[in-house]
């Protein structure tokens, strides 16, 4: 990891508190609570296309926008999300927009030939990076300013075969740095491209092969070597038989102790995570076992660290707040 973190202080008192938490594996128990109660209101969508927002558990989601990938901004009312224009069997183009959910406003942020995934606001909402699937037939990293202009490729580096998991892009949460990963590595480049930081996957998972496109890797935003992932587990007999594959579960590390816990039950399907801004909870989407035969199992759930508690919020998938 990076040699000029942040000195042991937070971090040991953080382990203190979190680490022990999870070792105890204490049982997840519902939780009755608002969506609010860790920083703020969530955003989410479904395969319908609608882009939602909710700000308590029990509430009916709210439509906000029609489109997919949605990320909330920092200062908690701008969204950012795709939609995909073209016509079947013509040439793809996608746009990126930024609504504004007090006023209603809607303005486009770029327009881009290819394929466009999961746009992502910085820490300070100056810039959205996305990764785009365009003319090298590869996935390529992004940013443009908020405003639309500066629009500069991160990586790989032209003419490079690096290729990243969809949907694997992530701030990192202390500086201007983009973290993505493939089945193998995770790397973290500043914003002119260089590489300041490769990680083998094995690290979190113990193993290799365990990793998949839908798997990802997320720093914790307010303490270093800190992460939630995702990665394939065995299934139980109903899931491996319905879908001819292992199942895939929510983990937490402490990559420097290499302490490292299961969060979720071994009838739990989950994927899409996100911390709170708090960090005290992790968003995810997924389904119990007992869904997975229902036309829509996806739920969005909410995850406490520190007391393991699992809540269903309301249908939905890629959560963000």
């Amino acid at each position: 990891m990076d040699q000029n973190r942040s000195s042991s202080g937070s971090r040991s008192k953080f382990a203190s508190l979190l680490i022990p938490a999870i070792i105890a594996f204490l049982s997840a128990v519902p939780l009755a609570s608002v969506v609010s109660a860790h920083g703020g209101p969530l955003l989410l969508s479904q395969r319908d296309g609608i882009i939602r927002y909710i700000t308590e558990v029990g509430l009916v989601p709210v439509e906000v926008a029609k489109g997919y990938d949605p990320d909330m901004g920092p200062d908690g009312v701008s969204i950012v999300y795709v939609t995909e224009d073209g016509v079947p069997g013509g040439p793809l183009s996608s746009s990126i927009w930024i609504k504004n959910t007090r006023t209603g406003s809607v303005r486009s942020l770029i327009r881009v030939d290819g394929r466009v995934t999961g746009p992502k606001w910085s820490p300070g909402g100056e810039m959205v990076a996305f990764m785009m699937f365009g003319e090298e037939d590869l996935w390529t990293v992004h940013v443009v300013g908020s405003d639309g202009s500066g629009l500069l490729r991160v990586a790989p580096p032209h003419g490079s075969r690096e290729s990243f998991s969809p949907g694997s892009l992530v701030w990192h949460p202390g500086n201007e740095s983009l973290i993505v990963h493939d089945l193998d590595v995770l790397r973290r480049y500043a914003l002119d491209g260089s590489e300041e930081e490769k990680i083998p996957l094995e690290r979190f998972t113990g193993e290799l092969g365990l990793i998949t496109s839908t798997d990802r890797f997320i720093p914790h935003p307010l303490h270093e070597g800190v992460w939630a992932f995702t990665m394939s587990v065995p299934g139980s007999p109903e899931f491996e038989k319905k879908f001819g594959e292992p199942n895939q579960a929510l983990f937490i590390i402490d990559l420097d102790t290499g302490t490292r816990k299961r969060l979720t039950p071994d009838d739990m399907f989950a994927t899409d995570i996100d911390w709170s801004r708090s960090g005290r909870v992790i968003y995810f989407s997924g389904y119990r076992d007992s869904m997975m035969n229902e036309d829509y199992p996806f739920r969005v759930y909410s995850l406490d660290v520190q007391t393991l508690e699992i809540t269903e919020i309301c249908y939905g998938e890629q959560p963000s707040q």
